[in-house]
């Protein structure tokens, strides 16, 4: 059976990876220091991504190529789906920038100098970011007697939770992949839904209005259970009229991946603990996760994490 794209996943990719968006967010959400140094004619979007394939569920990212004051650059945007923070994204992050540095090495052959790279964390939790934004930060020992042997940096943080809608800047595509994006795990979706798709409304391309309301009502059909089909259409009507029920079709979508669900059910059953365990240890031992972050991100129980970590000895 074919698995189902991961919604936050897909909606990220699908707003991102357009390069108006890409242009639009970075020029927003760079400081002005950096904002100086690119050049925004000439940014690309990379098709790699740097997330192991058993992570993908978890984790998305984007690769920027830019030029930085002339020179070859890049800008990372890492955005967790399951909204929690961890206090080992900073060695996450590093590792991901590793990997970009060797696929650069590899497909350019430098002999010389590296190109840089600014990393972006993108966060959508609830509650606000609390996690260490400098790798010496979370070093255990004399750092400022060390110093000069040991690797340090920062990561820009676009947490959304610290923002009210009116700080929320871009053009209207890019505002509403956002908007969405803030709203998606709180109870108050509902309520924002007509004024998100109203945005839609400001723009001169109709056609790409529609478009991008499709990539909306997908979203919202397959990552969240906060409103349902009567709310998502009483806020097309109040948006764009009656003509909204033409849209509709698009949440037939989330029927047919729940009834494929209900058909795995009950094959499912036996190996459920099995597979719970297999991503707790996948989690601990390649993610750096600690229990906590990973009983949140799997929505199970942490004693039964706990209990998985400890009789696995060699992950701790």
């Amino acid at each position: 059976m074919k698995k189902v794209p991961n919604p936050h996943d897909r909606f990220f990719k699908e707003s991102l990876s357009r390069k108006e968006n890409a242009s639009d967010f970075l020029k927003n959400y760079l400081p002005g220091r950096v904002l100086e140094l690119i050049d925004y004619e000439n940014i690309e979007i990379s098709k790699d991504t740097f997330i192991e394939e058993d992570l993908r569920e978890y984790f998305s990212d984007t690769l920027y190529n830019v030029r930085l004051g002339g020179k070859p650059g890049y800008v990372y945007a890492l955005f967790e789906h399951k909204s929690s923070t961890d206090e080992l994204t900073l060695l996450q992050v590093l590792g991901y920038m590793v990997e970009i540095w060797k696929l650069h090495v590899k497909q350019h052959k430098v002999s010389k100098g590296l190109p840089i790279i600014i990393p972006l964390v993108i966060y959508h939790g609830v509650e606000k970011w609390k996690v260490a934004e400098r790798l010496s930060e979370i070093l255990d020992g004399p750092v400022s007697e060390l110093r000069e042997y040991i690797p340090d940096y920062g990561y820009l943080l676009y947490d959304l939770s610290r923002y009210s809608d009116e700080e929320i800047k871009g053009g209207v595509l890019l505002k509403v992949f956002l908007l969405m994006l803030k709203y998606i795990k709180r109870e108050d979706l509902g309520e924002k839904l007509s004024e998100i798709f109203m945005l839609l409304a400001e723009l001169r391309d109709k056609e790409r209005g529609l478009e991008y309301l499709e990539v909306l009502l997908r979203y919202l059909s397959q990552a969240t259970e906060r409103v349902g089909e009567d709310a998502i259409l009483e806020a097309l009507k109040q948006t764009i009229g009656e003509g909204g029920e033409s849209l509709m079709p698009t949440l037939a979508e989330k029927w047919y991946h729940e009834g494929e669900e209900k058909g795995m059910e009950k094959g499912m059953e036996k190996g459920v603990f099995k597979a719970k365990k297999e991503d707790i240890i996948k989690l601990h031992k390649r993610a750096n996760m600690q229990a906590e972050h990973i009983a949140d991100v799997l929505e199970i129980e942490l004693d039964f994490v706990r209990s998985v970590l400890e009789k696995e000895g060699k992950y701790r």
